[in-house]
Formats: structure tokens, sequence, C-alpha cells
């Protein structure tokens, strides 16, 4: 039976379906002393809090999340307040006083929330881990205190995903698309696509979208197109 749905739809239907497993944490030497910092050596950090700093898409959310998995950490952000997390914790020890905040420094925290945020994890043995795309020399911080004590933290970096790590993650996102690519096509597409987890995640469901609307086996002429839109 043809589907009466034309060739947009088909691809709308494609909706990204993202996870953070572990298992999906493909290692490099662009992510290897992080992922050691921060997942293999929890909970025996050597402080409270640690920095992690990378572009859009080299992996901070999933690392992140990891650690979430592992700490019980909430994930705070622009939407949250300093009452949120005092309620959160209140008068029960038992919930653990870890955090990662994401997306530092957003002109939307107040210094003083952070600060305080800060001295909450200090005050009952937690941890924070913070994300942000530049490092923290960058910073606008006005609030010194709190300048002084989050240049204090360890600092651990990604960079763009190397060639064995994206070439890893496309792999695994052909396969969860059960589409069949050449290495002779993926040698191609490799040098050529951005350097980024979601791109990687893009370009697969586009071809997907792309092999299912147009019946046919991933050539080099529809990777290519994929590329190029």
């Amino acid at each position: 039976m043809t589907s009466s749905y034309p060739h947009s739809q088909l691809a709308l239907n494609l909706e990204p379906r993202w996870t953070y497993a572990r298992e999906d944490f493909f290692r490099g030497s662009s992510n290897q002393h992080a992922f050691q910092s921060i997942i293999e050596a929890w909970p025996r950090w050597s402080s409270r809090g640690q920095i992690l700093v990378g572009p859009p898409g080299s992996g901070k959310t999933h690392l992140a999340s990891i650690w979430q998995g592992m700490s019980q950490a909430i994930f705070l952000n622009t939407c949250h307040c300093l009452q949120e997390i005092q309620t959160h914790i209140g008068k029960d020890t038992q919930n653990p006083v870890t955090f990662v905040l994401d997306d530092f420094p957003d002109p939307r925290f107040q210094e003083q929330d952070v600060f305080h945020l800060y001295n909450l994890v200090q005050e009952h043995q937690g941890a924070l881990l913070i994300l942000s795309q530049t490092l923290p020399q960058e910073w606008s911080l006005t609030l010194s205190d709190l300048k002084s004590r989050l240049f204090s933290l360890p600092l651990q970096t990604l960079a763009n995903p190397d060639d064995d790590v994206l070439c890893a993650v496309l792999r695994k996102y052909f396969s969860d698309f059960q589409i069949m690519v050449p290495e002779s096509i993926l040698s191609y597409v490799l040098p050529r696509i951005e350097r980024s987890f979601k791109a990687a995640y893009h370009f697969a469901q586009k071809l997907n979208a792309e092999t299912l609307a147009q019946k046919k086996n991933v050539t080099l002429n529809l990777a290519r197109m994929c590329l190029e839109t």
C-alpha cells in the first residue's frame, strides 16, 4: 500500500530520541580525562565541586546525566531558585545535596543565589557540577567571593568529538535507525560533518528519512544530499 503522506511529513514524523546512558558515551582523546575525573573518580572527588567546559554538542549534558544517575543530583537551570533548593533539602538529611548547574553563567542566574548554593553544598558536604560553554576566566562575575570560590574548583574540558568518537557515534545511530551504511560512505561523511553529537544524530535521522521516503539503500549521493541540507 502506498502512503498518502508527502515526503516532508514522513521526515517530520521522526522525532529525536536522546539517550544519555553510560554505555552510549563513547570515549576518546576529546573526553577521556573529563570522564575519568567526573565519573570514574566519583564519589572520591578531591573537592566539593567541578566545572565542565565544552562547546555545544561536545557531550556536557550526556556526561552530567551519567553523573546525575550516580549521585542523584538535581539539574538546575534558570527556572529554579534558591528557595526551591532549600525546600528540597529541608530537614531531611537523607536528601543528597548534589546539583548540576547547567548553562552557567547565564545572565538570569543571580550571583548571590549561586553563592548561597555553593555554601549550601559545602555545609552539607554535597557536590556541585557546573556546566559551561566558556572558561572561568571569561565569566563576567561581579561578586568577588563567588568568583574566588568557583575559580578554586577543578576544571575539566571537553573538545569537539575526535574522529574515533564521532565514527563510533555515527555507527550507533545508524544501528538505532537500522540503516546499512557502507564504510566507504562513512569515510566520506566523517571529515565533512559538523563535529558534534547532535549533528551526527540529525544526519543519521535525515539519512533514515530519505531511505524510507525514496525506498532505497544508502548511496553516496544520498549521503551527500543529507550533508548539504
